[in-house]
């Protein structure tokens, strides 16, 4: 449809008002190739963007955008990324996409040297916390794992029951899970206490058990 003015654009969870954004930027949302997921660098003048194309990251800062393309046969699989996740620092980009989770260097794209654990490249949500810790949703809570590092365990934070999204805020204090049946516990992450169960309004035809596909704390 015709973008207006002061019309918000919705895209992988993150809301932007297109006049804050400039011109050639919010054409690009609008009319480029189809958006999957955004991520906002911790910097917050980075805008990554999974597209049909591939992963363009935006300069937010320049009202061109500085669009950098990574074409499709370079980083296989990111026309099809349904999230995309900056750690803490700024320094890696993890993609999550039907084939798995793939952490890349978000400055050169090149993949992590380590390789990423099975039960991390399998989860259907992860996110980072401080430092280079890593949070992924698994069948039962929650998992832990240390980018670089070959194993993971068990994280606190979160009742054993399966997890379908997870999400870091405040700089990795806080942390919070949506559930396969809808509801989002948010904890402090260390030391592990909950502080709320939230559940979203029942929508009509949509059903009130619905799994939780997506979660992010405003900075």
């Amino acid at each position: 449809r015709q973008a207006r003015p002061h019309d918000p654009v919705v895209l992988g969870g993150l809301q932007l008002a297109l006049e804050r954004l400039g011109g050639t930027l919010a054409d690009t949302l609008w009319t480029g190739p189809g958006v999957r997921a955004l991520a906002l660098a911790p910097d917050g003048r980075t805008l990554a963007a999974a597209t049909e194309e591939g992963l363009q990251r935006f300069d937010l800062r320049s009202s061109e955008g500085s669009v950098r393309l990574t074409p499709r046969d370079a980083q296989p699989g990111f026309e099809e990324v349904r999230g995309l996740s900056y750690s803490v620092d700024g320094q890696l980009l993890a993609a999550v996409s039907p084939r798995g989770v793939s952490i890349y260097h978000a400055e050169s794209l090149a993949p992590l040297e380590t390789p990423v654990p099975p039960e991390v490249a399998s989860a259907p949500s992860v996110a980072f916390g401080a430092g280079r810790t890593v949070a992924f949703a698994r069948e039962s809570g929650v998992g832990r794992w240390t980018a670089g590092n070959p194993s993971t365990n068990q994280a606190e934070p979160c009742s054993p029951r399966k997890v379908s999204a997870v999400a870091f805020g405040a700089g990795g204090r806080l942390f919070a899970c949506g559930t396969a049946d809808g509801e989002v516990e948010v904890w402090s992450w260390n030391p592990a206490r909950r502080l709320a169960v939230l559940r979203a309004s029942c929508v009509p035809d949509w059903g009130c058990e619905s799994p939780v596909s997506g979660l992010s704390f405003d900075r």
